[in-house]
């Protein structure tokens, strides 16, 4: 039988995007029976609630449950701190908001899928599955975007990827990670279909037994909330992986967006 599978993000200010997130959701190949949607709003002023909730009201009866909680922090969007001190409160929510979604899911499977996430291989979580891991990610592009000049695929950013693997440590003891590089990328893509990482994010399986752990927490890092979760589940003796064969699309505006949608080439 197919397991249980909760797919889960918070969400705040995604209107620009969540049609199309929602419809790639769709798209997965899967027993819509053993899928529970679960979305945290999360302090978001424009219409996204309203998208999910006339989502909700068509597609209930396809999935096992489909969940919308409100989870706004008081204060949080206008106060009298300073730029940093509201970043900073913005993301140790964001924090909290991940940590509640581990909380409060209780199937075999957490499938984290960031609301910019495209997902475009309607067989990920068959083939995630398969693989038997504590978690595996999806491969992204944060920062490499090809437009078309005539006839030519000229690069406006140089390459990073947002799966990492820790290098090394600095002076403070403080992780520097590097960039999976393209090179890495090619060359493993060929022999292996899963490349061992220590951190990952936007968009991963995670196995009940690491996502209910309680030594496992997301937390604030200048980084991302995803760096510390993923440190606290090396520590704990799993291991984290990505599929290099398995591409989602990251949109990160809606100028990206504008440019998926019109065909031109974003990786």
């Amino acid at each position: 039988m197919n397991p249980t599978i909760t797919i889960a993000s918070p969400i705040r200010n995604r209107a620009y995007i969540l049609p199309y997130y929602l419809d790639y959701i769709r798209k997965i190949n899967y027993d819509k029976s053993k899928i529970n949607l679960f979305w945290v709003i999360n302090n978001s002023t424009d219409n996204s609630l309203q998208i999910l909730e006339k989502f909700k009201s068509k597609y209930n009866s396809e999935y096992n449950r489909i969940k919308i909680v409100i989870m706004n922090k008081s204060n949080l969007i206008e106060d009298n701190r300073d730029k940093k001190s509201r970043v900073d409160a913005i993301y140790n929510h964001l924090a909290e908001v991940r940590n509640y979604i581990c909380q409060k899911s209780n199937t075999d499977y957490l499938f984290s899928v960031d609301s910019d996430i495209l997902i475009l291989d309607p067989e990920i979580l068959n083939k995630f599955i398969s693989y038997d891991k504590d978690a595996v990610s999806s491969l992204i592009y944060n920062g490499y975007l090809f437009y078309k000049t005539k006839g030519n695929k000229l690069p406006i950013h140089h390459f990073t990827n947002c799966l990492n693997f820790l290098h090394k440590y600095d002076l403070t003891g403080r992780p520097i990670f590097n960039h999976i590089s393209k090179y890495v990328l090619l060359k493993e893509r060929k022999n292996n279909l899963l490349y061992k990482v220590d951190i990952t994010g936007a968009i991963y399986l995670i196995k009940k037994e690491v996502y209910k752990n309680k030594n496992i927490r997301y937390n604030f890092d200048i980084e991302g909330e995803d760096l510390p979760w993923c440190m606290c589940a090396k520590r704990e003796g799993y291991e984290l992986y990505c599929d290099f064969n398995t591409y989602s699309q990251h949109i990160m505006s809606e100028e990206w967006l504008q440019k998926f949608l019109d065909g031109e080439k974003l990786d």
